[in-house]
């Protein structure tokens, strides 16, 4: 998220706005059973001085959550908010992790900038980066299938800026070999990188 907000500050307003929005399901005889929430996590701006730990990103969003939702949504699916994919992918494994015995939904991704974003940046529209577009987002799937299982490493998963490769191969998240790419953060929607999504997507509904 963007601007210099501070985590105690976005604490605050999801929790109001949480509030607001399940006042309102009960007002119109919403079936909370029938429902997965799409919420941010709790995090400090983008150009907020102060970044809180993995740890205490995962606290304060699951502490929210706690005290706003009820156990009766089934599910709640992250929204990414302009995190990194290996950021994004760290912060729900130690949700999962650390309160796991107290969780009355399930956590994950709705699995959108979290896992297309790596491959986005490898295509580029180009028809010869397609294969490893569609590795790379099956790459940040299998990452994000273990952080909703709270068996995630972040240690194996840490790419440079400027590193030129794809993360290799990864006991717990990853694809059996390490894929050559362009780096760049220039992208273009197209039905070709349509095509790596669809392709990919079957890997990630057989997970």
């Amino acid at each position: 998220m963007d601007r210099e907000h501070t985590l105690e500050r976005c604490y605050e307003v999801t929790g109001e706005v949480l509030r607001t929005v399940f006042n309102q399901q009960n007002a119109q005889r919403v079936t909370l059973e029938g429902m997965i929430l799409k919420p941010n996590m709790v995090l400090s701006g983008l150009t907020c001085p102060k970044q809180e730990a993995v740890h205490e990103v995962a606290d304060a969003t699951v502490r929210g959550l706690l005290r706003t939702v009820p156990a009766a949504v089934p599910g709640i699916a992250f929204l990414s908010g302009g995190q990194s994919g290996e950021l994004a992918s760290a912060r729900l494994n130690a949700m999962n992790v650390r309160f796991k015995s107290r969780l009355p939904w399930a956590l994950a991704f709705s699995f959108a900038r979290a896992i297309q974003q790596p491959a986005l940046e490898i295509w580029q529209g180009e028809e010869t980066h397609v294969l490893a577009a569609q590795q790379a987002l099956y790459y940040r799937a299998k990452c994000n299938r273990a952080a909703r299982r709270g068996e995630y490493n972040a240690a194996t998963d840490k790419r440079h800026e400027h590193d030129k490769k794809y993360p290799a191969t990864h006991e717990t998240c990853g694809i059996a070999r390490t894929v050559e790419y362009p780096w760049s953060s220039a992208h273009r929607y197209s039905p070709t990188f349509g095509l790596a999504i669809k392709v990919s997507r079957g890997c990630i509904e057989g997970i």
